[in-house]
């Protein structure tokens, strides 16, 4: 969507152009090289989980690659700056037609070292996610009666 509002979708405008990203906690470890870093985060109706688990209309695509100690994976996309980039999609009914509406959040996230020397950045943190995508998911109609057959 050129100017990334779900009113601009036929029958869409009671879809929220922007979604709060809340609670989240992103983790740092950078005196061990084999932990990466992780963040966990939560959104309005829904715990997002790697795995979709949880029945909801979103589904959460990047940066989470696995689930581990309690946070989410991901390879950041910033780590000098410690942000992290969270794209989640929801299923929508507009009109007669159906979409998937794409949001993609920026965590803007501050660092403090924690007892275990590691690097805890953006605690309790909030975010918002905004619309940036849509894709049009064409009906699914029954296939065509057979040819006839001449004899």
């Amino acid at each position: 969507m050129a100017s990334s509002h779900a009113a601009d979708i036929h029958g869409c405008a009671w879809l929220p152009d922007t979604v709060a990203v809340t609670n989240f906690t992103y983790l740092h470890y950078p005196a061990n090289a084999s932990n990466t870093d992780f963040v966990k985060w939560k959104a309005p109706a829904v715990d997002v989980s790697c795995n979709a688990t949880n029945p909801s209309p979103y589904g959460l695509y990047f940066p989470c690659t696995r689930e581990l100690y309690g946070g989410f994976e991901i390879s950041g996309d910033d780590v000098e700056d410690r942000n992290a980039t969270v794209v989640f999609s929801m299923y929508a009914q507009c009109a007669a037609d159906i979409y998937e509406i794409w949001y993609t959040g920026h965590l803007q996230l501050g660092c403090e070292k924690d007892d275990n020397e590691g690097v805890v950045c953006g605690t309790r943190g909030n975010a918002t996610a905004s619309i940036s995508g849509e894709h049009y998911l064409p009906p699914i109609r029954n296939p065509p009666p057979p040819q006839p057959h001449w004899t």
